[in-house]
């Protein structure tokens, strides 16, 4: 059945390319490299859903689809170009220097050290070099040495309590426990300050649709596929329903 786990590429804002991660095109160039098509196909041997926001499906919380994204190296070196990085040849160059940037990712989801491959091989292709580090505990690394890494891979429940709230307080507030790119949007704050103040349902999930339209509009981390929830039984077993994965993070 679809899941309610997102895996994704966490930008970090306060790292030591904070300055190309707070720049749109550099970011939408990153997102243009990840071909979400072929990783749910080949990471996921077809076992999720692709996706560019941290609601996807057709959920209450989930936002109108966007516009198609671009993909390839040819979209990434136009985005490159436009967020003033100089392009030669194919490669990509800050102030005639090349981009290296490491990448922090861990093994207890076995899926994104792949995805961690993949950006790795797509960048190498402009020219961009990513070192591949591997954490045992994800959530005390990124805390612990944040200005030692640029991106990481993430895996989060962001359907926690079916309406969003863990997600957004916890990813994308400023001090969440799991914002640990140092996300810090005044206007994603407001719409969460909005969001934790409003009751009712509908209400609550509309502000949730825009927290998370904005989000996948200014390319805030790069959110690529929704896993499938699976549940193996004996053929003997009947009645039995797969639930939603509890657990948050990991």
């Amino acid at each position: 059945m679809p899941g309610t786990r997102v895996y994704h590429l966490i930008h970090n804002y306060a790292g030591p390319n904070a300055r190309l991660w707070k720049n749109l095109e550099f970011r939408r160039g990153i997102d243009a490299l990840m071909d979400r098509d072929s990783i749910t196909r080949t990471v996921m041997s077809g076992q999720g859903v692709a996706t560019d926001n941290p609601f996807p499906g057709k959920r209450e919380i989930s936002p109108a689809p966007g516009p198609t994204r671009q993909k390839g190296t040819a979209a990434a070196l136009a985005h490159f170009s436009a967020a003033g990085l100089s392009v030669s040849g194919g490669k990509v160059t800050d102030s005639g220097k090349p981009i290296s940037m490491t990448i922090v990712t861990y093994v207890a989801r076995p899926e994104l050290p792949q995805m961690a491959q993949v950006l790795e091989n797509a960048a190498s292709r402009v020219g961009i070099s990513f070192k591949i580090v591997t954490a045992d505990n994800i959530d005390e690394y990124l805390t612990q040495n944040r200005s030692r890494w640029d991106v990481a891979t993430y895996s989060v429940n962001t359907i926690t309590r079916g309406d969003g709230s863990y997600f957004v307080n916890g990813s994308l507030a400023p001090g969440g426990a799991q914002n640990h790119g140092s996300l810090d949007d005044p206007a994603v704050t407001s719409l969460i300050g909005s969001y934790n103040t409003t009751v009712g349902e509908k209400p609550r999930a509309g502000i949730a649709r825009r927290i998370a339209a904005t989000v996948r509009d200014k390319y805030y981390n790069t959110y690529l596929v929704s896993p499938n929830e699976t549940a193996a039984y004996d053929s003997s077993v009947t009645g039995w329903i797969t639930l939603p994965m509890s657990s948050s993070t990991r």
